[in-house]
C-alpha cells in the first residue's frame, strides 16, 4: 500500500477520491476525482442570502420612494419580494446542495478537469502547457470562511474553480505550476 503522506494534500484531506480511476483518462462528462469541501456549501449558502437581501432592500428603497404614485406598485413590491423569498429558499434547500453534489475536479501534471451540473453538465479540460497563470482569489466572505477561488488563466479565457480550503488551494496552485513549469523547460536534449 502506497504510503498516504507522499499524496498530494487534496487527496488526503478528506476529500472523495475513487482509488480505482487514479490513473485512467476520463471521458468528457465523467465525474472528477475530487469533490470540493463542505465549507463551499456554506459559502454559497450564505453568498445566496446576501445576495436576496440585498435585493430585498434595494427594491424596499425604490418601493419608499415611489409607493405613493399607485397602489399597483405596491402589488408589485410585493410580489417581487414574495418571489424572491421562495426563490432563496428553494436555492438554499435544494439547488445549492445539487450544485454541490454534483461538483467534482482532477489535476494530475498533465491537465486540469472540472466537471459542474447535473442537467446542464459543463466539463471542462485545460492542459497544463496551455495555464498562463494561477491566481488565488479570496473575498471578505470566503476569507471569514478559511477559503480560496482559484482562477486558472489560458492564453484565450480565464477559468474559476472553487472554493477551496488554504491548504488545498495551495497545493493545487502548486501542483499546477510545477507541472506547468516543468512542461515548459526545454529538456537538456533539444539544447
Amino acid at each position: 500500500m502506497p504510503d498516504s503522506s507522499l499524496k498530494p494534500i487534496w487527496l488526503t484531506k478528506g476529500i472523495q477520491l475513487e482509488q480505482s480511476r487514479t490513473h485512467k483518462s476520463f471521458s468528457i462528462g465523467e465525474n472528477g476525482l475530487a469533490h470540493l469541501p463542505g465549507q463551499a456549501l456554506s459559502y454559497w449558502r450564505i453568498h445566496a442570502v446576501f445576495t436576496a437581501a440585498f435585493a430585498v432592500v434595494f427594491l424596499t428603497v425604490v418601493w419608499i420612494f415611489v409607493r405613493g404614485y399607485s397602489q399597483r406598485i405596491t402589488d408589485i413590491y410585493i410580489i417581487l419580494v414574495a418571489s424572491i423569498t421562495v426563490l432563496v429558499s428553494i436555492d438554499l434547500l435544494i439547488a445549492l446542495k445539487w450544485k454541490f453534489r454534483h461538483y467534482s475536479f482532477t489535476v494530475t501534471g498533465n491537465y486540469i478537469y472540472v466537471v459542474q451540473g447535473r442537467f446542464i453538465r459543463r466539463a471542462l479540460l485545460i492542459p497544463i502547457r496551455c495555464v498562463i497563470s494561477v491566481e488565488a482569489l479570496q473575498g471578505p466572505l470566503m476569507r471569514s470562511l478559511g477559503l480560496y477561488s482559484l482562477e486558472i488563466t489560458t492564453l484565450l479565457k480565464i477559468d474559476s474553480f472553487g472554493p477551496f480550503t488554504l491548504d488545498i488551494a495551495d497545493e493545487l496552485r502548486a501542483t499546477i505550476t510545477q507541472a506547468h513549469s516543468f512542461s515548459n523547460t526545454p529538456s537538456m536534449e533539444s539544447v
